[in-house]
């Protein structure tokens, strides 16, 4: 498949004890990215063994990570994989800033070079549209949107924007790849920007580039966020370290898009609101 992997995971729960999760957990906090090989020698599940192992092998990936579920996962997998990682976050006016606050985090925890670009500019007139960029009083409750055709909190040209910085860095330092965590499952909630066409449409300008070939990775496309999350337990991902929140409040508001979409993902994982896996841990 053109997203970087020719396996599927079937709906399920995580066949991970909630001893073995934190026991993960730990071996990273000690071990860093060899605690994170360790976790990959060591996955439990042989569809997300299966699923990983199969995904594309390249040199080295710029990831887009934004210090959420999704691309954190994405960091993860990659580096479990050998990949030599770049992480990349963007400010851009996002009412959730601290976010990329995260992404630092889990890129320093890894032993990950990490880039901050601010193109705030760039966005600044994306308040007039978007809720993401124009207060935490503006994103709506998933519950008052949910069905509508219009989609408060898509930030135009976000993600291409992304995509070209990205592949601006990967060109720059020598890098065959640039990696997002983007998932189709989202354009159903009206977003255009996440989907394997979507991907495949910005891969066809990039092959111009016959001096600097890139490949747009995007591993976890086809797969739920429910799948995602069982991907990172096995890798001994912190999810209590991770934030999604459209608003960006600590705790995490609980009502927006995202919150209700990470808590559902939890749920069906197998995963109940045991503090220990999902409750909210704040950086020092």
């Amino acid at each position: 498949m053109t997203d970087g992997t020719n396996a599927q995971i079937k709906p399920g729960k995580t066949l991970l004890t909630l001893e073995e999760i934190l026991e993960r957990q730990q071996r990273i906090k000690e071990k860093g990215l060899e605690g994170l090989k360790e976790n990959y020698s060591l996955i439990k599940d042989p569809e997300i063994k299966n699923y990983l192992d199969s995904t594309e092998k390249r040199k080295g990936a710029v990831v887009s990570v934004s210090g959420g579920a999704d691309s954190t996962t994405v960091v993860y997998m990659l580096a479990a994989l050998g990949y030599e990682v770049q992480g990349i976050s963007f400010d851009y006016g996002q009412n959730n800033s601290k976010e990329v606050e995260y992404a630092k985090h889990h890129c320093a925890l890894l032993n990950i070079p990490y880039l901050r670009i601010d193109v705030t500019d760039v966005f600044n007139i994306t308040k007039k549209v978007c809720a993401l960029t124009s207060g935490s009083e503006n994103v709506p409750r998933f519950e008052d949107v949910v069905g509508s055709p219009e989609v408060p909190t898509l930030v135009p040209g976000r993600n291409l924007i992304f995509m070209a910085i990205s592949a601006t860095t990967a060109e720059s330092t020598g890098m065959d790849t640039i990696a997002l965590g983007i998932q189709a499952a989202d354009s159903s909630n009206g977003y255009y920007d996440v989907t394997e066409s979507w991907r495949s449409g910005v891969q066809k300008v990039l092959d111009e580039n016959r001096n600097h070939p890139i490949k747009i990775l995007a591993p976890i496309v086809s797969i739920t966020k429910s799948e995602i999350i069982r991907i990172g337990l096995e890798l001994g991902l912190d999810y209590q370290t991770t934030m999604s929140c459209y608003k960006g409040t600590e705790p995490a508001c609980g009502e927006c898009g995202e919150c209700i979409d990470n808590r559902s993902a939890f749920q069906r994982a197998g995963l109940v609101d045991d503090p220990r896996i999902i409750q909210k841990v704040e950086l020092a």
